[in-house]
Order: C-alpha cells, then sequence, then structure tokens
C-alpha cells in the first residue's frame, strides 16, 4: 500500500523507526498497524531490514545485511546475502549455525576482491533445529559431536539419551542453543545407527540438509485424484500421437522429460520438434503439490538414490514421457536448414505418443554398427542418423560463436547390490547425448527469446560475464603454463574456449580445465535476462526438465499464460512481483542439491578407500594451499597430502607451487607422483597419502 513511499523514503535517509516513517510519508497514526505490516512485508520480500534500535533501512545501506550463516569446519563461517558473501570470524558469529538467518554489520570492506567481513549482531530465525552427529556416552551424562561442526558440542543428560550408545549416528532436538561459555542442550530423539556407515551417514546427511523421500498427506491426497489423460483434455491442443517420437536418456531413467522428432522437408530443410512433459497441466499453482514442488526446487541424484521434486506416480508415470502411451506436452518445433540455420520456431502445447524408448548407450551403438549402412535401417533409425547429422552442424556454429566446452570428465561411482563402491567409471559422451544437448540448448534459446521480446515476466537461466580480478587470478595460474587471457576487460567466451582447444592434447588439461571453470561466475536463475556466458547465449532459459526442475515448471505456467493469449496487467505485474523470491529460491536449492549430491559421492569413495591404506597409486596434484596439496588419484578418488600439523612444504604462492624443505623437491599443479595411502578418516571425509617417489611430467611446460 505504501510501498513505493516508504523504499523512497528510506533509498534517502539514515535508518528510520515506524513513528519517523509514519510521519515523513503523512498517513497518520491510525494506520500505524497497517504501516506495520507493509514494513513485515518488505522486511519478507528482503528489501528492507530491521536494524538494532527498531529502525529500518535498505539492506548494505548503512553496512547493514540479512543474509544464511554458512559455517566451515566449525571454525569461521560465511553470509550470504542477495547481493554479497561476508566473511564472518569464530568469535564473531554470535553461536550462530549453519542456516540461521542473520543480522550482519560490516567491519571490514571489499579490498581488492577479497571477501568484505562482518559480525553477527543478531540471529533472526534458527532454521535447524534438529541436528545429526555421533554420540559419546560419558558416565552421568553424554554429549554429540555434530556431523557439520557448529562449534561446540551438544550437551545431553543421562535422561535424553534415549540409551544411545558410544558411536551411535543420532538426531538431536535442540532445547537450548547455549552462549559462548555454555554448550547447546539437546535431547536425542532417534537412532540412525552406525556412526561410522556410509549409509547412516547419508541418512544423516540427508536429515541435515532437510531433504526427504516422503511427501505429506495433503500431497498425496493431491496426487491420488490425478488420472490419466482423457480426450477431453486434447481440446487446445495440437495432436502429434502419429508421428515418430523418440527419448533417449541414461538405461536407468524414470522420469523421462523429453521427446524429439526430425522430419526432413521437401526443400531440403529438417523440421524438429522437442516436445517436453507438460507438469503444469497437473501440478495447479498454490496446490500442496506445488508448494512442495517449490520447496525442493529440484530433485535430488545421491549416489545411491533419487529424491523427486513430485511423487513418482506423476514423475515415472503420468508426467513420464514413457512409451506407447498419450502424452500431454509443450513442444517447441523449429525449421533449420543443413547449415544449421534456425528458419522459423513456434511454442504450442500439444499431444505425443512415444514411439520407441531409446538409451544413449543404444544409439551411439547404432551409429558404429550402421554408419555405413543406413539403408538397411528402419525409419526411427534413418530419423537418428539426420539428428546426427544436423546435431554435428549445430555444435560447430555454437563453437564457432564461442561456446564454452569444459573438456572434464564425468564420473560415475557404481554401488554393488550391498549399496558399496564396486567400481569408479568414467562416462564417455557420445553423439547420442549431444543429439539431445544440442535440441534442448536451441529449445530453451527459442524460448526465451520469445517471452523477452514478449516483454513478459519470466525465469531466464544466466551466466554472468567473469568478475575482473577473478580473471586477474586466473591469468597468474596460467602464465608457468605458458598461456595467458589477453585483455581481460573485454572479455567474451571465446578466448576462453581457445585456451580449453590449445591444452586438449596436453596432460595438465584436467586442471587447467577445473581452474578456469573455478574462475567463472556459477550460473544461476533470474527474472531478469543477462544472457548465459558460457554458451554465448543471448537469451537463456530452462525449459526441458519439468519433472525434476521447479524453474522449468514455472516456465511452462507461464508460456501457458501467453502463447494463447495476452495477459491482463495485474497478472503480469503480481508475476513479476514473485518471480525474484522464486528465483533466489530455487537458485540456492539447487546449489544445496549439488552439494548433497557431492558429499554422497565423497561418503562412499571414503569408505572404499578404507581397506587401501598401504596401496600406491599415481596422482595428478589438482590443488596447492598453505596447509594441504590436493591430488586426483588415477582411479579418479580425491586425495589430500597433510602439510598443517609438519610443515614439511612451502607455497609459493606467487608462483603457484610447493618446495618440500627437506629434499628441495618441487611440486607444480598438474604434475605426476606416486603416493601411497597413509590414513583414511571416515569421520571427517579425509584421504591422505604421502609421495612415495616423484614423476615428473613437464608436458604442460
Amino acid at each position: 500500500m505504501y510501498t513505493v513511499k516508504i523504499l523512497n523514503y528510506l533509498e534517502n535517509s539514515k535508518p528510520k523507526s515506524i513513528n519517523e516513517i509514519l510521519k515523513e510519508i503523512g498517513i497518520g497514526v491510525k494506520n500505524k498497524q497497517k504501516l506495520n505490516i507493509n514494513l513485515e512485508n518488505l522486511i519478507e520480500d528482503e528489501k528492507i531490514i530491521k536494524i538494532p534500535g527498531e529502525r529500518y533501512t535498505i539492506p548494505g545501506k548503512t553496512g547493514y545485511y540479512v543474509g544464511k550463516y554458512e559455517m566451515v569446519r566449525g571454525n569461521f563461517g560465511f553470509v550470504d546475502t542477495k547481493t554479497t558473501n561476508i566473511f564472518i570470524a569464530r568469535e564473531d558469529n554470535l553461536n550462530a549455525v549453519t542456516g540461521d538467518d542473520v543480522l550482519v554489520k560490516i567491519t571490514k570492506e571489499s579490498i581488492d576482491g577479497k571477501k568484505s567481513e562482518g559480525k553477527i549482531i543478531e540471529i533472526i530465525n534458527r532454521n535447524k533445529r534438529k541436528i545429526t552427529g555421533r554420540y559419546q556416552s560419558s558416565k552421568d551424562f553424554g554429549f554429540v559431536v555434530p556431523r557439520e561442526p557448529i562449534g561446540k558440542d551438544i550437551y545431553i543428560y543421562k535422561r535424553n539419551t534415549k540409551n544411545a550408545k558410544t558411536g551411535d549416528m543420532v538426531v538431536v532436538n535442540i532445547t537450548n542453543w547455549g552462549d559462548e561459555k555454555r554448550k547447546p542442550e539437546g535431547e536425542i530423539v532417534r537412532i540412525l545407527g552406525d556412526g561410522y556407515s556410509s549409509d547412516t551417514m547419508i541418512e544423516a546427511l540427508l536429515i541435515d540438509k532437510n531433504y526427504s523421500l516422503n511427501f505429506s498427506k495433503e500431497v498425496i491426497n493431491e496426487v491420488d485424484l490425478i488420472d490419466e489423460p482423457t480426450k477431453e483434455e486434447y481440446i487446445n491442443r495440437r495432436n502429434l500421437t502419429k508421428y515418430n517420437f523418440i527419448t533417449i536418456d541414461g538405461a536407468d531413467a524414470k522420469d523421462l522429460d523429453d521427446a524429439v522428432y526430425l522430419e526432413e522437408l521437401k526443400n531440403g530443410n529438417y523440421l524438429i520438434n522437442v516436445s517436453i512433459a507438460d507438469v503444469s497441466h497437473y501440478v495447479k499453482k498454490d496446490s500442496f503439490l506445488d508448494k512442495e514442488a517449490f520447496a525442493r526446487g529440484n530433485s535430488v541424484y545421491l549416489v545411491d538414490r533419487v529424491i523427486p521434486m513430485l511423487p513418482q506416480r506423476l514423475s515415472n508415470n503420468i508426467c513420464s514421457l514413457n512409451e506407447g502411451v498419450d502424452r500431454l506436452t509443450f513442444s517447441v518445433e523449429f525449421e533449420i536448414d543443413k547449415d544449421g540455420k534456425i528458419i522459423n520456431s513456434d511454442i504450442y502445447k500439444s499431444v505425443i505418443n512415444v514411439k520407441r524408448r531409446t538409451t544413449y548407450k543404444m544409439v551411439n551403438e547404432l551409429f558404429k554398427e550402421k554408419e555405413n549402412s543406413i539403408d538397411s535401417c528402419d525409419e526411427i533409425e534413418k530419423m537418428l542418423f539426420n539428428m546426427k547429422k544436423i546435431a554435428e552442424k549445430i555444435e560447430e556454429i555454437r563453437f564457432s560463436h564461442g561456446s564454452i566446452n569444459f573438456d572434464l570428465p564425468e564420473i560415475k561411482v557404481v554401488l554393488d547390490e550391498n549399496k558399496k563402491v564396486d567400481y569408479i567409471k568414467k562416462i564417455e559422451r557420445g553423439i547420442s547425448e549431444k543429439i539431445i544437448e544440442s535440441f534442448m540448448i536451441i529449445a530453451n534459446e527459442i524460448v526465451a527469446e520469445k517471452v523477452f521480446w514478449l516483454d513478459m515476466p519470466y525465469v531466464y537461466r544466466i551466466h554472468e560475464q567473469p568478475d575482473i580480478i577473478k580473471m586477474k587470478e586466473l591469468n597468474n595460474f596460467l602464465t608457468p603454463f605458458g598461456y595467458r587471457i589477453y585483455n581481460i576487460d573485454e572479455i567474451y567466451p571465446g578466448k576462453i574456449q581457445k585456451i580449453i582447444e590449445d591444452i586438449k592434447d596436453k596432460e595438465c588439461k584436467m586442471v587447467l580445465n577445473k581452474m578456469i571453470l573455478m574462475s567463472l561466475k556459477q550460473a544461476r536463475y533470474s527474472p531478469k535476462n543477462e544472457g548465459h556466458f558460457g554458451l554465448a547465449s543471448n537469451y537463456y532459459s530452462h525449459f526441458t526438465a519439468p519433472i525434476r526442475r521447479y524453474s522449468d515448471l514455472i516456465a511452462h505456467r507461464i508460456l501457458g499464460e501467453i502463447t494463447t493469449k495476452y495477459p491482463d496487467q495485474k497478472w503480469i505485474k503480481k508475476t513479476a512481483k514473485k518471480l525474484e523470491n522464486i528465483t533466489d529460491h530455487i537458485s540456492s536449492t539447487e546449489r544445496k542439491a549439488m552439494k548433497v549430491e557431492d558429499d554422497s559421492i565423497k561418503i562412499k569413495l571414503t569408505e572404499y578407500m578404507m581397506d587401501k591404506i598401504g596401496v600406491e597409486y599415481n596422482a595428478t596434484i589438482v590443488g596447492i594451499s598453505n596447509n594441504n596439496i590436493f591430488l586426483e588419484l588415477d582411479n579418479y578418488v580425491e586425495v589430500l597430502i597433510d602439510n598443517y600439523e609438519e610443515k614439511n612444504y612451502f607455497f609459493d604462492k606467487k608462483n603457484y607451487k610447493i618446495l618440500e624443505k627437506k629434499t628441495n623437491t618441487e611440486y607444480n599443479i598438474g604434475n605426476k607422483i606416486r603416493v601411497i595411502v597413509v590414513r583414511v578418516c571416515l569421520e571427517n571425509l579425509i584421504i591422505e597419502v604421502k609421495p612415495v617417489k616423484e614423476m615428473r611430467d613437464d608436458t604442460c611446460f
């Protein structure tokens, strides 16, 4: 009601109390309650913050920020806000733990790319009441060492131990957070099992991150009312059921989002149709199902299980584009010539019937087996060969425009029937993977560009320009290897892709690819189109995976409103207002999911290496710091040489190299060395090695 007046006033003044705001905008004391509601809504939308003294201000304007705290190794931490990331020393964290919403006062501004430093002055909300950890029993009490360090152990009275034994992984309900002198207190509410079992550790990981395989009763009740599509639901959709749509996915995939079809036209061009499961038809706005999908943000693919965004009845059945059944879809159709130029495109709702469910492996083998005998192929196989031809042309054009193609191995950890690591393999990307990737990228670009020029609110997938300071640091790292990005003030993706091309046959390519990737910003969701740097794309969105990404579900919902009619201004304003919070949230859930997925793999790999103490491996140095040398073994497991206690090595930060003090041996990033496994700690997920002998490889220099 008073939003614009409040924001304008606070933008141009010092922090003000509610009475001062009331007086300034001239609305009268009788409207104080309405003003208070307006202020609370602005705080919820993170437009303003409340600081000590019951005063209101704009975030950052007077050095105050609100954000989420994350503790690192039970010591220091960071507060992540909408605009910045603030370092918090242990003594300045006010006993906050990971996940807390906090108010921070900046104590030292950012200089030369270093993070700002701050002090937490208020814990606004404790978002975590339950914490997992390993129980240790004493005579008259016990305590829990949190799995994710919070700086202190948790004190447990004997009556609250639930008969837990030392070493058990338990769930603790915090009853008192304590203070600077007093430990937090809690009661054990659940015993998960052996604290040193990888299965128990992953279970604890999921509890800590608030993930669950289960859905609420309200959600399940809504899903139970959803049926297979009827002919009545085909109305106002194009019926494409007669066409030879296929799916190409991993062999173990069950949630099939996308199907593709290609037809050779009389003019020599190709008509390509990318049809995506129309999840928005079933997941209605503001339903229990919608709220749960939003809260989860995305499906999470752990090493041993999947935490789906939607219940399986939808994700694996009614929405999934399974072979031989009619499915409701959203289609992007485009005509493309033999040179890879898009002639025209269209977006519409449709019905398809997948004629063949294929896998990446099946299609790649087809290309190898029948490359010289295409005439013997059936219609779908011939279509696949045409898809191969046009996908190769699309990829060629993308890279000519500067799209970055990182040459990093994708690793899959394969478990046996007991959920132990059976083997670790490198996933080879074949032509079938490139077909799907190329078609999906084009579909995402077509949708994003169409919505942009309609000037409608939308969820864009953006990848911002790299930070100049990060590029300078990258150049410092690249220089010893003989590479450099010139004129970094005018950076464009082609410059980075050129280096990746130059190092593709070098032994150090993996290390340099990783460092380049780490120097770039992380892609995220935004209501504002800022292009996608990595893809060298002016317009980009996520449209092709609504079963497993909420961003795509929202994209479909918006497209459903704007492709058949022009929405009214009320809808436009309301949608635009909500998208900022939606995009912030789903960017956060994506980052959270990536971390949990990596942690689950690390847990299993650490367990896998526990019986490898004394075993020698070849390793590549992939990172260096004051305290550690980081390496990757030839079986793709990440390990370290611990320099913290013994200080056997000197870190030359300027030249990014390590000198061993006793022998004066020099170690550079990218060097190959022989190591032996000396310690494996499942509790802290550390695999420590020591050098056996040097196997220098200077092919990078």
